[in-house]
């Protein structure tokens, strides 16, 4: 990116996030119905379990050999076996007379969950017809290092799992007329008083289910939707278990119901937005709580050619390693192993297919596959978790930040409007680089003087497929459906935070304003991460430009949406940014002057 005395525009990088799921088509909400049907059965209980992989132990990987033992589901049985590896790969297994063999398992904690299925597509709800093992794949690099882990018994075996079966895939037709809705639950009981499963449709329509039975979903349109299930507690409550929620995109085709309603004309879901945003205090509702940043690893060696300057994008892919990238570095991404070390070099300078014209912002795909935004080509590239280009989307819109699905993506950056006016927008775009639709202007529009950092959204997605962005400035939070339909906002309380940034900063006079610089969703909660004026930065006290590590630091805001409340606040002298699931990094100096970043985790103490 090209410098200028614009002070936000060297800050523009601090951006970053992941995960998500689909976009979906309009219907009318009071269109689409959820009913109960009756449980199927087969004339005899079926008893499954695994005979391998046996839960605990460690393989060698990447390949695994899976053996299942079986009561009545041999040939010529209609029903056939699900397999769920991890959190969403599905296998279809018909026949259990012999083993099949799984590939790609990188080092780490892997989950094999399985059922029986009718040719409906409904599961076998019966606590014997459930199968359950996890092992550890060994580092190649590190042997022994899960021995010790594989002696213990993880958390969710004693956990209440829901396990996402339908629907997936593709309907047509009259199957598009009645979809079924499935899951196979363990170790929790559905009532109107006890455990219940919340169903969500695009992101916005929720419906509760409390009776463990086949559900249809009646009058979907033609498109895209996204279908979300969460298990939720006692009276509605969110559970911060392991293999509590899970979700799809299916494709509807040749459904009698009509697509052509608009945003503006569906109504309100219960949970729709009020009109102005909700005022979040910043005093923790638990006074105890806190979070810790315990650094696991620094990146690199002092003799690396890889030293990533004052802002560095980070994403962590599979099995731990960690791709980065910087102004410093060039166009290229580094990944770094496990251990720290340099392992290779993705992209090269150029415009051809896989090559970079600036350093990229990071996400990831899936933890084997990673995107790549090239703001100066106006690009998207994918790359394999080996370093081969994938394929590239160009983007038609200006894209300062973004994140990325399955087969779409969703940016924020400034627009210049037909009257002149700035604004900031969000658009979504496919694969193909098609804009498929912007919203957000209406709550963003700004002044054309306002400073660029005003004119851009962090964003991050929820695990129900809803989108979260954040103004750098001024402290709004919003809750999006990726329809457009704002769905709940809210303020933060800080006077900092509100202060518009001017148009420049002149750093030997002025203190500069705190600024949002990352999103990140876990465990149902909202992680803020604002970059704060350094209490010990002086103006004008060094004639270098200061880096933005010796002007700010971090704060962190854990807030649950579900009350409006802001859990946990802690501050780091440090610019600490997420990698998800709970990882996060930041930069430090070396004896030599050079950066390196460092990898830990933040640990929630107390909540």
């Amino acid at each position: 990116m090209e410098r200028s005395n614009l002070w936000s525009v060297l800050l523009t990088p601090i951006l970053l996030l992941t995960a998500g799921c689909g976009e979906a088509p309009p219907s009318r909400a009071s269109d689409i119905r959820v009913v109960q049907g009756a449980r199927s059965q087969l004339h005899s209980p079926t008893h499954l379990s695994f005979r391998r992989p046996r839960s605990g132990v460690v393989v060698d990987g990447p390949d695994v050999e899976v053996e299942f033992a079986s009561s009545d589901l041999g040939p010529g049985r209609d029903a056939y076996v699900r397999l769920v590896v991890d959190e969403g790969r599905f296998e279809a297994v018909h026949d259990l007379r012999e083993p099949i063999e799984l590939g790609g398992f990188l080092p780490g904690l892997h989950v094999l969950r399985a059922f029986p299925v009718l040719p409906s597509g409904e599961s076998l709800k019966a606590p014997e017809s459930f199968a359950f093992t996890y092992f550890y794949v060994d580092d190649p690099e590190n042997p022994g290092t899960f021995d010790e882990l594989s002696s213990r018994q993880p958390q969710f075996l004693a956990d209440p799992v829901l396990t996402y079966n339908e629907p997936r895939g593709s309907y047509v037709g009259r199957q598009a007329d009645s979809i079924l809705v499935d899951f196979y639950l363990t170790r929790a009981q559905l009532g109107q008083d006890a455990y219940s499963v919340r169903l969500l449709i695009d992101g916005r329509q929720a419906y509760t289910i409390t009776r463990w039975a086949p559900h249809y979903v009646l009058g979907l349109g033609n498109g895209k939707h996204s279908v979300a299930l969460e298990l939720r507690g006692p009276g509605g409550s969110r559970l911060r278990t392991q293999f509590r929620a899970a979700n799809d995109t299916i494709i509807v085709r040749g459904s009698t119901m009509s697509a052509s309603s608009t945003a503006s004309d569906r109504p309100r879901t219960d949970e729709g937005a009020t009109a102005e945003p909700v005022a979040l205090s910043e005093d923790a509702k638990c006074g105890d709580c806190s979070i810790r940043f315990v650094v696991r690893d620094t990146l690199g060696r002092l003799d690396d050619p890889a030293s990533p300057g004052p802002l560095a994008e980070a994403a962590r892919l599979e099995g731990g390693q960690v791709a980065v990238s910087s102004s410093s570095m060039g166009p290229t991404v580094f990944v770094y192993g496990t251990d720290g070390q340099l392992l290779r070099r993705i992209g090269r300078a150029g415009s051809g297919p896989g090559e970079l014209a600036s350093a990229p912002k990071l996400r990831v795909l899936n933890q084997r596959k990673f995107a790549a935004l090239d703001t100066r080509q106006g690009r998207i590239n994918r790359f394999a978790l080996d370093g081969s280009w994938l394929a590239a989307t160009p983007v038609p819109v200006r894209a300062m930040t973004f994140v990325a699905l399955d087969d779409r993506y969703v940016v924020s950056g400034p627009r210049t409007s037909a009257d002149g006016a700035v604004m900031q927008t969000i658009h979504l775009i496919d694969k193909s680089g098609e804009l498929v639709r912007s919203f957000g202007e209406e709550a963003a529009e700004l002044p054309a003087q306002a400073g660029v950092q005003n004119l851009v959204r962090q964003l991050t997605l929820g695990d129900d497929g809803t989108l979260w962005a954040a103004t750098m400035s001024g402290g709004r939070l919003e809750h999006w459906t990726l329809e457009g339909d704002l769905l709940e906002s809210y303020l933060i309380a800080d006077d900092d935070l509100r202060r518009q940034a001017p148009t420049s900063i002149d750093l030997r006079r002025e203190i500069p304003p705190a600024q949002i610089s990352d999103l990140a969703m876990d465990d149902d909660r909202l992680w803020v991460f604002i970059a704060v004026p350094d209490p010990n930065f002086t103006p004008g006290s060094s004639e270098a430009r200061p880096s933005p590590e010796e002007i700010y630091d971090t704060r962190i805001l854990v807030i649950d949406p579900e009350d409006s409340r802001v859990v946990a606040s802690e501050r780091f002298d440090t610019l600490v940014r997420p990698l998800g699931d709970g990882w996060a990094y930041d930069l430090v100096e070396t004896a030599i002057g050079d950066r390196r970043v460092r990898v830990g985790t933040l640990i929630p103490v107390g909540f």
